[in-house]
């Protein structure tokens, strides 16, 4: 894998801040709700990903790639927002 620059890393992850805001809340489809913390660059595949916690457990930290955070899944017949925006920071 090619060496990113740090600023290109660091681009990614204003613009990733940016869109998914630090602290916002987030519903799974799922149905459970998350609060997210940060988000960070995946060291082996340098893609960007989004650190979040359960409501109710801030102790349990999650991460998950941008990539998927933000797409549709197939759910009980219809395509949905994997994460569905709850309420900005």
């Amino acid at each position: 894998m090619d060496k990113i620059p740090l600023s290109e890393l660091e681009k990614r992850i204003s613009e990733a801040k940016a869109s998914i805001g630090l602290g916002s809340r987030w519903q799974h489809y799922k149905g459970g709700k998350y609060i997210v913390k940060d988000v960070a660059i995946v060291e082996s595949t340098n893609e960007v990903a989004v650190v979040y916690h359960p409501l109710e457990w801030p102790a349990v930290l999650f991460v998950r790639p941008l990539v998927a955070w933000q797409e549709n899944v197939e759910y009980e017949g219809a395509r949905v927002p994997r994460f569905q925006l709850l309420s900005e920071a």
